[in-house]
């Protein structure tokens, strides 16, 4: 990891091709799909699939819910790295 990052390079291309944007995630094999409704692209796609086209791979409150949980928690995060200072120089 460089100094200022926290996401290691790769994970950005990882999370896109795990995401279901090339493909449909019913297609993937039982602990594949699994897997890859832990990244929260999936909940991205499957919302923006049945904006287009009226169906999704993951029932669409479910996938608003898991966009709203995972915005929440990313602001929780952000507000105790700025509540903190954590990694200001000084």
């Amino acid at each position: 990891m460089s100094g200022a990052t926290c996401w290691p390079r790769g994970s950005t291309a990882a999370c896109i091709a795990s995401s279901g944007s090339f493909y449909s995630v019913d297609m993937l094999p039982g602990i594949s799909r699994t897997i890859a409704l832990f990244n929260p692209v999936v909940y991205l796609m499957s919302v923006f699939r049945w904006s287009f086209f009226d169906t999704a791979d993951v029932p669409i409150l479910a996938s608003l819910l898991a966009i709203v949980l995972f915005t929440a928690l990313c602001l929780a995060v952000v507000w105790w790295i700025f509540r903190s200072g954590w990694r200001i120089r000084q």
